[in-house]
């Protein structure tokens, strides 16, 4: 099939791309961006809103996202002989669909300039993902992190300006971005469409003379995807860890004629059955918390746990089946034993519902505790409230408590009855648009017909406010009826960016699902399914603390009870014991099964159903304690004999439930289980709540006599084998100097700020071991060393050497530096002397070229090279104090690195350089803590990170107070390095042993 142009005119044109920077939105008519150049390939080949067209007249077509599409064969498509007038620091942005008929193998570009230098590439070579080129050089890429399959239609956006850098949206969502094109020359490409190694469709190219926002992307995508299949969206891709997607549903989709995923291979049938291993923990790790067998608290129901700022434990549980009189239990030393409070609140005694319980920090750093029930509306309330919910609240670590304020018994927006179900199944704290903790939560219920409300709770003068209730997965109905979701246990993604939500499927027909908010909570990703390993009730998930893992209590569900691999319905699925699922976020986000599961108590509930259990309470103490609070009929012979009230047969709601506690580690548990220990590779993880995140102290820690820095000490000592080995060696001497040494002078204050006399400098790292353990994020683990590079006693430096975007290692010994340009051991690629053997030395790209060279500091001169070579300094000046530590970063996004001190706990720095006053200083951390400086978040701008033990606490931007998140990352006796190892923008770590 043959599209033939109708009209051409050879007319000189502008063709503007525009690159979105991420977001999601509701699209309408009215928000849609108008571009300058479109291209359909409906009726022909013609520019349909300008008049730049291509050279050919005609091209073959097939079957498109909407009518047909132009056919790529081998990079033959589509050539531009008129020259774009978009200049490179013009804003544009380029939007198409595209399907490669297989999953790219090698260099995929898509898109192109006339010189081919510049393109959007599905794939940049054999052993990266996605990105941009921006030149013919091995190392002229620029990675978005983001895999696409074979055969699948994806919608693709890009957007540049100078001021923002490049994003990359796939299917309407922001993937990744890149700052390095704010400050270096990146031209459009759009003179080849169809380019290198390109075989498959494209379809719908637009291009833009602005840079669009997240809304526009968002709305274009939402206008252009087909419309006639509510389960019609095509496949989401694989991103890499730490990016996360929206996995497709398996078993959803039926795509049909001319929609995206009509050319989708079928995604693999989830598992119903939990095919991951399963471990009992052990009796010792279980006691009771309450048990009163005969009277009015023979059943005690579902609790809800919560952690203080003080470390005071605190659960509240129900006398009854759901609902009944609050009993509150305290316990002052971490679980071990539990004291009932009996002066709680006369409203308690009335509660219609299962409560919730919260810790919410607020602006003034004080705490509040909630207490949360819902009025489902199968009774009254103390007050004769039927329907909303009630809060109770503590300002005094629970001392004390309100009585029940109710709220929102009749939705405002409909004007019906609110019957709340398990409000508030979550609460979570949002953030601006900087990522930062704002004083506003969003609470999550269900009613009866499953529908999943959210409501903000924000304070004024003290005092709570509820916005009036409304649906939130609206557009997911389908969905989120036939599951019959609810319960739904939210947290975030461990770059705090995402909202996850893993659903309960009360339909017992289904799985369970998973839902992601990318835009704090306005909107939700389609739900998916999870594997049977995920299958239960009252899913609460929760971060350990050291392995960075997922920990999700739930009530277990059984599917597929006779083994044939299919719901064979209502007989075909029974609630099970009180179980913990334990995998990687990662795991979530692809669906897949985990990594075990834990048995924590077997549920004995003498019913056709069984497993009235697994409601739980959980926090996690730092040392990677879980505390975990559940009922349960735990009593087998009681249970199995109970005969119900008055010998009128068992009832589960009649039978001994009472509370347990489980309390353990996953180090504990899976070295008693023998299950495989993540030691001794590197361990990272990411904590975060949704609520506070913990932070150093921002308070400098005195100490009686401050610590020189240790210098490196050169060794002689061969290292078979790992030593790098220069193929030309020059002598060793401490000479060249940098430069002529001059007169040394009085160092400027940074600060006019007065300076204690004494301050403490922390040693350098110890120069350990020769192996190096690589992991590309923070909430992954390094199993195998990946390679060793140099001596035991070398000092290592990371660094981008030649420009390809990626950092690597250098090794310095004595003066010399040992340079290599790849991840791997052997011969080093080349080696200079600069300096003397006890200069501090530091690395960065002074000049803005790209490649990062070397600055050596004596006293408080400071000597700067802008090449990789053995000589002179290019430049000298003076800044700071001897004693000071002197660091390096690009710490206002110019593409330039400059210097920074730090003195104490406080840091002083400069963008340019040059001595005199620092242009911004700040408290941060402890005296004594290691500093890391690195482009954490990858917005271009380089900040700092302390390092306690195995924790760090990062700080995304420069500034005093708390933490944006904190990591731990191997062992505490590790050397550790950052750095770009993989050329996304993000600097991830690296341990030495």
């Amino acid at each position: 099939m043959v599209k033939r142009l109708y009209q051409f005119i050879s007319v000189a044109g502008a063709l503007l791309l525009t690159l979105p920077g991420g977001g999601t939105l509701i699209a309408h008519a009215s928000q849609a961006a108008t571009p300058i150049h479109k291209y359909t390939f409906d009726t022909d080949l013609a520019d349909s809103a300008g008049q730049r067209n291509p050279d050919q007249a005609q091209a073959p077509l097939v079957d498109g996202v909407s009518g047909t599409a132009l056919r790529v064969e081998n990079g033959h498509g589509l050539s531009f002989s008129q020259p774009i007038s978009i200049s490179e620091n013009d804003p544009w942005s380029v939007s198409y669909w595209v399907r490669s008929d297989a999953a790219p193998r090698e260099r995929t570009s898509v898109l192109m300039d006339n010189k081919k230098d510049f393109s959007f590439d599905l794939k940049l070579a054999a052993n990266r993902q996605a990105g941009f080129h921006v030149g013919k050089g091995r190392g002229d890429v620029l990675t978005f992190k983001y895999d696409f399959s074979g055969g699948t239609w994806y919608h693709l956006a890009w957007t540049q300006s100078k001021t923002a850098g490049m994003t990359m949206y796939v299917n309407g969502q922001a993937v990744d971005k890149n700052s390095w094109t704010k400050n270096h020359r990146v031209l459009i490409p759009a003179d080849v469409i169809g380019g290198t190694g390109f075989t498959g469709a494209i379809d719908e190219l637009a291009v833009y003379n602005s840079a669009l926002s997240a809304a526009e992307v968002k709305a274009l995508y939402d206008k252009e995807r087909p419309q006639d299949s509510a389960q019609g969206n095509p496949d989401q891709g694989k991103p890499t860890p730490g990016q996360p997607g929206q996995p497709g549903q398996p078993g959803q989709d039926t795509p049909g004629k001319g929609e995206p995923g009509k050319n989708e291979p079928a995604q693999p049938q989830l598992p119903l059955r939990n095919t991951i291993p399963e471990y009992k923990l052990d009796d010792a790790n279980i006691s009771t918390v309450m048990r009163q067998p005969g009277g009015n608290r023979q059943y005690l129901g579902q609790p809800d746990l919560v952690q203080t700022k003080t470390g005071r434990l605190i659960s509240a549980f129900p006398a009854g089946h759901g609902k009944g009189p609050l009993v509150m239990m305290i316990s002052d030393d971490q679980g071990k034993t539990w004291t009932e409070k009996t002066d709680t609140p006369k409203s308690w005694t009335g509660s219609q519902e299962t409560p919730t319980l919260y810790s919410l920090i607020r602006e003034d750093g004080a705490e509040r505790l909630m207490l949360i029930t819902a009025n489902p509306g199968w009774g009254v309330d103390n007050a004769g409230h039927r329907y909303g919910w009630n809060t109770s609240y503590s300002d005094d670590n629970g001392e004390t408590w309100s009585e029940y304020t109710n709220f929102h018994p009749v939705r405002q927006h409909d004007g019906k009855d609110n019957a709340a179900i398990v409000a508030m199944a979550s609460l979570v704290q949002l953030r601006d648009d900087a990522g930062q903790p704002i004083q506003k939560w969003m609470g999550v219920y269900h009613d009866y017909d499953f529908v999943n409300y959210k409501t903000y709770l924000t304070f004024e003068d003290g005092v709570e406010k509820w916005s009036d209730p409304v649906p939130y997965l609206a557009e997911h109905r389908d969905i989120e009826k036939s599951h019959q979701m609810c319960e739904i246990g939210m947290f975030r993604s461990p770059d705090g960016k995402q909202i996850v939500g893993l659903a309960r499927s009360q339909s017992h027909a289904h799985l369970p699902t998973m839902i992601v908010s990318k835009d704090e909570g306005k909107t939700w990703s389609k739900p998916v399914e999870l594997p049977g390993s995920l299958a239960g009730e009252r899913h609460k998930p929760a971060y350990d603390p050291v392995s960075g893992r997922v920990v999700v209590p739930m009530r277990e569900i059984r599917y597929d009870l006779n083994g044939n691999g299919r719901h064979d319905g209502a007989s075909d699925w029974k609630a099970g014991n009180w179980v913990a699922w334990v995998g990687t976020f990662d795991d979530l986000m692809h669906q897949r099964p985990g990594q075990y599961r834990i048995l924590l108590e077997r549920d004995w509930s003498n019913n056709r159903y069984g497993g009235d259990t697994g409601y739980t309470g959980i926090t996690a103490l730092p040392d990677g304690t879980f505390i975990m609070h559940s009922y349960g009929h735990w009593d087998k012979d009681f249970s199995h004999s109970w005969k119900g009230t008055a010998g009128r047969g068992y009832d589960v709601r009649t039978d001994l439930a009472y509370i347990k506690q489980a309390k353990f580690t996953l180090a504990g548990l899976e070295q008693s289980a023998g299950i495989a220990q993540q030691d001794p590779k590197p361990t990272p993880s990411v904590t975060t709540t949704p609520t506070e995140k913990p932070a150093p102290s921002p308070q400098p820690v005195p100490t009686a006599t401050p610590t020189p820095p240790v210098k490196p000490t050169p060794t002689t000592e061969p290292t078979p084998t790992a030593e790098p080995t220069p193929t030309v060696k020059p002598a060793p001497t401490e000479k060249p100097d940098p430069t002529v040494q001059p007169t040394p002078t009085v160092a400027p204050d940074p600060t006019p700020a007065p300076t204690p006399s004494t301050t403490n400098v922390p040693a350098k790292p110890g120069n350990t071991g020769n192996t190096f353990y690589l992991s590309n994020d923070w909430d992954s683990i390094a199993t195998q060393p990946a390679f060793s590079y140099g001596r035991a006693g070398d000092e290592v430096l990371a660094g981008d050497w030649n420009g390809d975007g990626q950092q690597t290692l250098a090794v310095r010994r004595g003066n010399q530096i040992f340079i290599q340009n790849s991840l791997t051991g052997g011969v080093a690629d080349e080696v200079i002397s600069f300096g003397r053997a006890d200069d501090t030395i530091v690395v960065g790209d002074w000049d803005g070229d790209g490649r990062d060279t070397f600055a050596v500091r004596r006293g408080n001169q400071v000597f700067v090279l802008n090449s990789i070579r053995s000589g002179d300094a290019d430049q000298v000046f003076s800044f700071g104090r001897d004693g000071d530590v002197l660091l390096s970063g690009d710490f206002d996004g110019d593409g330039k690195s400059s210097f920074a001190l730090q003195r104490g706990n406080v840091f002083f720095v400069n963008n340019t350089l040059a001595g005199g006053k620092a242009e911004t200083s700040f408290s941060y951390g402890k005296a004594g803590d290691q500093i890391f400086v690195g482009d954490w978040d990858g917005d271009g701008k380089d900040t700092f990170a302390v390092r306690r033990g195995n924790q760090v606490f990062v700080a995304n931007s420069l500034k005093s107070g708390n933490a944006d998140i904190t990591l731990h990352y191997g062992r505490a006796g590790d050397q550790m390095l950052v750095g770009d190892w993989d050329g996304d923008g993000v600097d991830t770590p690296i341990v030495r042993r």
